[in-house]
This record gives C-alpha cells, sequence and structure tokens, in this order.
C-alpha cells in the first residue's frame, strides 16, 4: 500500500515554535522527507518540525505526520547534527509512535540524567475531543532503548507551551498553570504560579520569569530561596519571551516580543527597544544567546517578506532578508538557524 505522508503545518513556538496541531490536507502540501538530492548548503535539513531542541552540536526535533492511506497518525523524535547540508541519511529517528486516533507530539527539551541524556517531549492524547490529556515522554538521545512516559499533566498541555529543563524538574504551561514536574517524573507537580493566561516563560538558576497579558513575573524555582513578584510590565501584551541567564555582566536578562517591539530588561536594569517591526510586520521568533536578542519578523497577512534579525540594542540590530515564513529562530556563538516554510535555515552573523 502506497501511504501518503502529510507533514504538519504547526510550528510551535517561543523558545522555540509556534502553531497547532497537525491538520490534514488534500495531499497538495505533502512534503515528505525531502530528498538528499535537493541538498543546500544554506538548509541544515528540510521539512516542517514542530518543535526544535538546539544542543552544542544536534538539532533534537518533533514532527506529526498524517498517512492518509491508512488513516494513521504518527509522532516523530529526530536527531540531526547542526552541520547536516539537507542529507536524511544524516537524521537519526530516536523514536516514533503511531495510532488511528489522532495525536501529536510537542514541545522538546533534553538533559543528563544518572549519567544517561535523555530528551523529554510532551504528548498530546484525544487532543480534538472534551477528554484530551498530556503526558512527558523520554526517550534516550541515543536511540537505545524507546519512549517512557515519566508523567501526567494535571490539565492539557497548551499547544505552544515551551519545554524546559533545569536538570532537576521540567518546565511547561498547562491549562491553569505553570508547572515544574521532577525531572525522573511524578504523579503530582509543582505549581510555580496559578496566574491565568500564561503566553511564554524562561529560566535562570533560581527563578522562573513568565508573561501574562501586560505583565512579567518573576517566581522562585523548587528549592530555591526568594519571592514571587512582577519582573516588568509592558505597554501591550506579550507574545514571546526569552531569557539569558548571566547575558549582562552576570546578570539575567529577559527579551521579550510586544505588539511590533522587540524589548528587553536585565534583573537590576529598566526595559529597552531592541527591536520595532512597524505594522504590516510582526514578531514570528525571538530567542537569545548571551547578551544577544534574535527575533524574526514577517507581514502580518502574507508572511512572504521576512527578516532575521539580531543585536542588544536598537542602534546596533543587524537585519538580514529572511525567506518566506520565518518563524522560529535561535543561534550559537558563529551561526543563526530559523526555521521557514522549507526547513531549517542557517546563516552566519
Amino acid at each position: 500500500m502506497t501511504h501518503v505522508r502529510v507533514w504538519s503545518v504547526a510550528l510551535i513556538a517561543a523558545g522555540l515554535l509556534g502553531g497547532s496541531a497537525p491538520v490534514d490536507s488534500d495531499g497538495s502540501s505533502a512534503g515528505g522527507k525531502i530528498a538528499a538530492a535537493l541538498a543546500n548548503p544554506d538548509y541544515v535539513i528540510q521539512g516542517r518540525f514542530n518543535a526544535i531542541a538546539p544542543s552544542t552540536g544536534n538539532l533534537y526535533l518533533t514532527s506529526n505526520f498524517y498517512f492518509r492511506g491508512s488513516k494513521t497518525w504518527e509522532g516523530d523524535i529526530f536527531r540531526t547534527a547542526k552541520t547536516n547540508n539537507n542529507n536524511w541519511g544524516q537524521v537519526a529517528t530516536l523514536y516514533l509512535e503511531r495510532s488511528p486516533n489522532f495525536f501529536y507530539f510537542g514541545n522538546i527539551t533534553y538533559a543528563l540524567v544518572d549519567n544517561v541524556w535523555y530528551g523529554y517531549f510532551v504528548a498530546n492524547y484525544d487532543s480534538s475531543s472534551p477528554n484530551n490529556y498530556s503526558v512527558i515522554k523520554r526517550v534516550r538521545l541515543d536511540g537505545g532503548a524507546p519512549a517512557v512516559t515519566i508523567g501526567p499533566s494535571p490539565q492539557s498541555i497548551d499547544r505552544e507551551s515551551q519545554l524546559f529543563s533545569d536538570g532537576a524538574y521540567l518546565y511547561f504551561i498547562d491549562a491553569n498553570a505553570v508547572q515544574a514536574m521532577p525531572i525522573r517524573g511524578s504523579a503530582s507537580n509543582i505549581v510555580i504560579s496559578s496566574t491565568p493566561g500564561v503566553t511564554s516563560f524562561g529560566l535562570d538558576d533560581s527563578r522562573v520569569y513568565f508573561a501574562a497579558g501586560r505583565t512579567i513575573h518573576q517566581a522562585p524555582k523548587p528549592n530555591s530561596a526568594g519571592t514571587a513578584g512582577v519582573f516588568a510590565t509592558t505597554d501591550d501584551p506579550v507574545e514571546r519571551l526569552a531569557v539569558s541567564p548571566g547575558g549582562s555582566g552576570g546578570e539575567t536578562i529577559v527579551f521579550w516580543s510586544e505588539g511590533h517591539v522587540v524589548k528587553k530588561k536585565s534583573t537590576s536594569g529598566l526595559p529597552s527597544t531592541i527591536g520595532l517591526a512597524l505594522a504590516p510586520r510582526r514578531v514570528f521568533g525571538l530567542s537569545s544567546v548571551g547578551a544577544r536578542g534574535l527575533w524574526t519578523t514577517c507581514e502580518e497577512s502574507s508572511r512572504d517578506k521576512c527578516i532575521v534579525s539580531y543585536g542588544t540594542t536598537i542602534l546596533n540590530a543587524v537585519k538580514l532578508d529572511a525567506t518566506p515564513q520565518a518563524g522560529a529562530v535561535f543561534g550559537d556563538a558563529s551561526r543563526i538557524y530559523y526555521q521557514d516554510f522549507k526547513g531549517i535555515r542557517r546563516t552566519p552573523y
């Protein structure tokens, strides 16, 4: 039987991707795995990925597919090197799951636990019904064993929730709260905050920073001293937030996008604007590397004219032309990586 593999149109966000669950189509958007013959040194790999977790040398990816012929849903966890030149032969499948019922894999992170590197990812089941539920699963990053469920979320995990680890806990947003799950799993989690309407969050060594409406809050991590409070107030609702621990002389810097503006604030400083995305543009991706913010902007309606920007102030921000539908963005010491309508691209600063 011939299967048609229909790629998800989801790009789950902020730190790194944003979007929705996989959708069916008439097949016109079906991409499948792009052949190695199409290798392009600007692309790490072509394809649609729901979430990306970059490490020093690798990218860990989640993807969701629908097989039209067998009416089967599939979720995949992939690993590839940042140096890959669009060769699917250099992509390892760490885990694959199939079901006749709709489900999807969300964001992904990784951690060293008991001397083993694991990937942790969100799995959402029965996502189109009132009985939907979410769990966190774990898989070895060497692909040496199947994925296992380490714990449930009290509520369905938000589709755009980031997933972060500090080596002791996993942090995510569910329908009602910012949660922390012990890294080895647990039937019960620690509620960092029950503030409603959280859109994005990030971590430093001792605190969780999270945005809800026009306020960025801070709260101590489990087993850390300190009190919860307001980190910054904003003119417009915050859409995306990225945290850079020790990004400015040892101080944490929080970057965020509100409306058509990108701003930052260190723990002892005042908010400052580092980027403007004048209408009809808006921000579709945001992250940070040290003291530097990185963000993508596109025309809101068509998303066919996009820019990747980076900088520490509005005066030194650099703008680079980007390909259509530029969204999730991240970087390392020498390169910027961003996802567009074809796959994951890289470019030097």
